[in-house]
């Protein structure tokens, strides 16, 4: 090193451990400690650092009078107050990766860094090989480090990737031009877990077609990683999926079958699925796409009023599926299982094989009741009842009672009386229809009527001679019909129900048209004081014995006799 002093004499290169020495203290130090020279003018003279360790120097001068100089760091500028020897060379003392743990694929970047223990210059190529085999031989040097950069190609696949070898053919040099070069080591290992993955999952989209949002998605994947179910098919990489809107992720979490829920997919259109790895690797797009159809059907009824259990109904649906023909009086719908658990006798239904088109429905099998038409399409989606109803009428008609104008008379030949039958729901006579109904005077009385809908018929009985009855009423016999006598819904008249209430509970008419019939039952001579024996055919008559030298025909002509 240039040294110079202001008078002959000694000049000592002292280690800063030898703290305020006297010469004594300086001559008597380790000899690995300071160095002299004589200095035999005032000029700059060379002081070798030859055998000194590593540390601070500091100058000081001792004249030929023996007087010791301050240290070096005692002199003001420009002078340099001290010196530092090192005689070591760089340690690498650290080497790590940013980022420092993860899965990466093809394209990412790794930065290894290599840190030393202090400033170095570097002009060489660092070349590193990793466990993956591949060889890194590019590096840019920063202050205390070395950067070397990774870029993952495609098949450089490796699990927990290490460092094997450092080697660098140019040394490593700190400020002192101390050199590093061969085969180096660092002192720490900082690397983290370092995953890479080349390879793009392949998957199967198991499910196919048009499904229902409440169904499950069915899929597998030949790696673990997030799964996109897209509306579009150009999707090449993670980013785009990420980025785009109405983009549906989840997790996967298993390697071969996984299943997903619908319910969250972009409904009502082509839905796609992606599976990116947990490198993030982009599958290719999925062997078939769904359709997640949220949009129910809807139904139309188009047969409306009041039918029977043998008319078939017209339906029609939006979509393909099955139509439904429910008792929605006694049925609250609100799922198709709220249909297909209740009683058959409460719903039908027909397959949709044309989209609005008629359809007829059976309603054989059904009870009474109103009826609207429900469509469920064929992923499960359930239409509101349709607007429309229909009236299915299983009940025939049959006569609930026999009632009379009058509650109470008694009528004789020529006389009449007003009969009504009263039907249990409105009927129609066509076809030239007639009810004949029996009475218990060997009569019979037959009705009609040209109105629709009628709930009762009237006819007149009108008194013949030799009709007799203390309470007029109507025969335990059949009604006999002609013609056709049907209900709304077309069920036909029961003549057999007799359950009616009869002509006698609501009247009491009494018909006598017919002369009483005695019978002298005693035979033989009497004196006037005996009785004799005889029967009659009705009840409250006056019989008169009669003198037998004429015939009577009134009663007039009997009263009129002598006693």
């Amino acid at each position: 090193i240039s040294v110079s002093s202001s008078e002959i004499g000694e000049l000592y290169l002292v280690h800063s451990s030898v703290a305020s020495p006297t010469v004594a203290d300086i001559l008597n130090a380790d000899l690995s400690k300071f160095n002299s020279l004589s200095a035999t003018s005032t000029s700059t003279v060379q002081l070798s650092t030859a055998g000194l360790i590593d540390g601070t120097y500091k100058l000081y001068a001792v004249d030929e009078a023996g007087n010791l100089s301050p240290p070096s760091s005692n002199l003001s500028p420009p002078y340099n107050n001290s010196i530092t020897i090192d005689g070591t060379a760089p340690v690498l003392t650290s080497l790590s990766a940013t980022p420092s743990s993860g899965s990466f694929k093809a394209g990412d970047v790794i930065n290894f860094v290599l840190t030393f223990d202090s400033p170095i210059t570097y002009s060489g190529t660092m070349s590193m090989t990793l466990s993956n085999g591949v060889v890194l031989s590019s590096s840019t040097t920063s202050t205390t480090t070395i950067t070397v950069p990774y870029t993952i190609s495609s098949g450089q696949d490796a699990t927990a990737l290490t460092v094997s070898s450092i080697y660098t053919a140019s040394p490593v040099q700190d400020i002192a031009v101390n050199a590093l070069s061969g085969s180096i080591s660092p002192t720490t290992n900082t690397i983290g877990n370092i995953n890479i993955d080349t390879q793009a999952p392949t998957i199967t989209l198991s499910t196919s077609g048009t499904i229902s949002p409440t169904q499950t998605i069915s899929f597998t994947s030949s790696e673990t990683g997030t799964a996109y179910f897209a509306t579009s098919n150009t999707y090449t990489n993670t980013a785009q999926l990420i980025a785009s809107s109405g983009v549906y992720s989840a997790t996967i979490n298993a390697v071969g079958a996984n299943t997903i829920s619908a319910t969250a997919i972009t409904p009502n259109t082509n839905v796609y699925l992606y599976v990116t790895d947990q490198s993030g690797n982009t599958s290719v797009l999925s062997n078939t796409s769904i359709v997640v159809d949220s949009n129910s059907p809807t139904a139309t009824l188009s047969t409306t009023g009041t039918i029977n259990d043998a008319t078939e109904v017209s339906v029609q649906s939006t979509e393909l599926g099955t139509a439904y023909l429910v008792n929605t009086s006694t049925l609250s719908v609100t799922s198709l299982t709220d249909i297909t658990t209740a009683p058959d006798s409460k719903w039908n239904s027909v397959p949709i094989s044309t989209i609005n088109t008629s359809t007829s429905l059976s309603t054989s099998g059904l009870i009474s009741g109103t009826y609207q038409v429900y469509a469920v399409d064929n992923v499960g989606n359930l239409s509101i009842a349709s607007t429309s109803s229909v009236t299915i009428d299983t009940e025939e008609p049959y006569v609930t009672s026999v009632t009379a104008g009058t509650s109470s008379a008694t009528l004789t030949a020529g006389q009449t009386a007003s009969i009504t039958v009263n039907f249990s729901e409105p009927v129609t006579f066509s076809n030239g229809a007639t009810l004949t109904l029996q009475l218990n005077v060997g009569r019979s009385l037959t009705f009609t009527s040209t109105n629709v809908g009628v709930l009762s018929a009237t006819a007149t009985y009108t008194v013949q001679d030799g009709d007799y009855t203390t309470d007029l009423d109507n025969a335990a016999v059949e009604y006999l019909v002609g013609g056709d006598l049907k209900d709304a819904a077309g069920n036909d008249f029961i003549s057999s129900n007799l359950t009616g209430t009869r002509l006698a509970v609501n009247s009491n008419i009494v018909v006598d048209a017919s002369k009483p019939v005695p019978v002298l039952i005693s035979e033989g001579s009497f004196n006037p004081s005996q009785s004799v024996s005889l029967t009659v055919d009705k009840t409250s008559t006056t019989v008169y014995l009669v003198l037998d030298d004429n015939t009577y025909s009134s009663v007039s002509s009997i009263t009129a006799l002598s006693d």
